[in-house]
């Protein structure tokens, strides 16, 4: 999921380097994954923290503005688009975007 320039986290402008479109342009799929375990306590709950607040956001249940908010999350991706891909994301494709991770987190 850091591939995405997710609020939960620090790298600010994902990584859509290893991210692979599919499906024409359908679907997505982010390679060369690892997992770390967060060992450390304090750590762990912080991040279990940003995940929360993410999904709230998501979900239409966070904040109405700041960067665990639908509106900075909206804006957070809009910016690393710009950014890594020198594009603007239209409305429609970033609601897709909001959309397929609404619904892979539904799945789950």
């Amino acid at each position: 999921m850091d591939r995405l320039p997710l609020p939960v986290w620090r790298n600010r402008l994902g990584n859509f380097g290893n991210v692979m479109v599919t499906g024409g342009g359908t679907g997505a799929v982010g390679i060369d994954q690892q997992v770390y375990v967060i060992g450390d306590l304090a750590g762990r709950e912080r991040y279990l923290d940003y995940v929360r607040r993410f999904l709230a956001a998501l979900m239409g249940e966070g904040p109405e503005e700041g960067n665990f908010s639908l509106p900075g999350v909206r804006e957070r991706l809009r910016g690393a688009f710009v950014h890594r891909c020198q594009t603007e994301l239209p409305e429609a494709s970033l609601e897709l975007l909001l959309e397929g991770l609404r619904e892979g987190v539904s799945a789950v």
